[in-house]
């Protein structure tokens, strides 16, 4: 079992629960940000376990007459798929997998500027208005629910010349463990349907969320800016017998349920803020090369591994360190060739 922070480049992330097959399923959509003078954006991205819609852009600003929606959704894991084949369309329940993006500044470099702050968080933001009223003055108090989030990062616009990323965690281990019947089978959850997973009010039927939600908060740039988000994501799904797609089902990835917390808190440690393409590689070395260590002494004591690793000794650890700060020095290359990433 690797522990991998739950990153969308990562290996399949596991579950607290034997949840026997299912066929691993990646997804990747790329959105042009274009800000222009006094408009405020926020992108909200997160995976809800029903749906391949996994970004939602909302722009306003002081002289606009309402707000603008622009949702993103995951072609590869919408029904019709990326050849229009209607094999995703087929699979009758669905798990949450992993979620993230990638963020550059596309701006020349003399031009960029202005603010961006994230907050990957466990908790909802709270929406005091339906979307179709709401006012800027409404939709700027959203934002700075981000802004003041005690979790919240602030970066200047120029900190993402190279791309950077961030992804999501799970929130809750039965939830997230749980297939689901698929609510959103072509891919068109509004933005209203999307705020039952991230928000909260009166206003606002809540949904149970299997992971953590990243807020980016662009805040009015003093000139133009572009920025290239690609969002990433994958989800679990179960096919009827007989189908293709039923015979790459393999048997999903668990762990004790300790083991997998202790995954988690790497990743919401690790995904506390953007982080570049070696710093997320050498965090997947670390856990690669642990897990490496646990499965060789399973396989000495002819043991399950996630049993072994219970006890796993100190100068075992310390050995799996070792061995992760060689294979990440190697990854740190990787800084060299971000821009492939994106």
């Amino acid at each position: 079992m690797t522990l991998a922070p739950y990153d969308p480049l990562g290996p399949p992330p596991p579950t607290t629960e034997r949840c026997s097959e299912a066929t691993y399923v990646r997804g990747v959509s790329r959105v042009n940000l274009n800000l222009g003078l006094d408009v405020t954006t926020l992108l909200v991205v997160t995976n809800t376990g029903v749906s391949s819609r996994f970004g939602t852009i909302f722009r306003m600003s002081p002289q606009s007459q309402g707000l603008i929606v622009e949702p993103v959704s995951l072609p590869q894991l919408s029904p019709a798929g990326p050849d229009t084949v209607s094999w995703v369309g087929a699979a009758s329940t669905i798990k949450a997998g992993t979620a993230g993006l990638t963020l550059v500044n596309t701006t020349p470099q003399l031009d960029r500027g202005g603010s961006v702050t994230v907050c990957n968080s466990d908790t909802r933001i709270t929406v005091t208005s339906d979307l179709a009223s709401l006012t800027y003055a409404q939709f700027d108090a959203l934002c700075e629910q981000v802004r003041a989030h005690p979790k919240a990062k602030t970066y200047s616009g120029s900190h993402f010349c190279s791309p950077l990323s961030i992804a999501t965690h799970p929130v809750n281990n039965a939830v997230y463990n749980k297939f689901e019947f698929k609510d959103d089978e072509v891919g068109t959850y509004t933005p209203t349907e999307i705020l039952k997973f991230v928000g909260a009010g009166t206003t606002i039927t809540e949904r149970s969320r299997p992971m953590s939600c990243i807020f980016i908060v662009f805040d009015a740039p003093t000139k133009p800016q572009s920025y290239v988000a690609t969002l990433r994501g994958s989800s679990y799904l179960r096919f009827p017998m007989g189908t293709a797609m039923s015979s790459m089902a393999r048997p999903v990835p668990n762990a004790p349920e300790h083991v997998v917390n202790h995954a988690r808190a790497i990743s919401e440690h690790v995904n506390s803020g953007f982080k570049t393409a070696a710093e997320v590689g050498v965090a997947l070395a670390a856990q690669n090369a642990a897990s490496r260590v646990v499965q060789s002494v399973a396989s000495y004591f002819r043991g399950p591994p996630s049993e072994i690793a219970v006890g796993l000794p100190a100068e075992v650890i310390e050995a799996a360190g070792a061995g992760a700060a060689a294979e990440g020095s190697e990854l740190a290359a990787l800084g060299a060739v971000a821009p492939l990433l994106i």
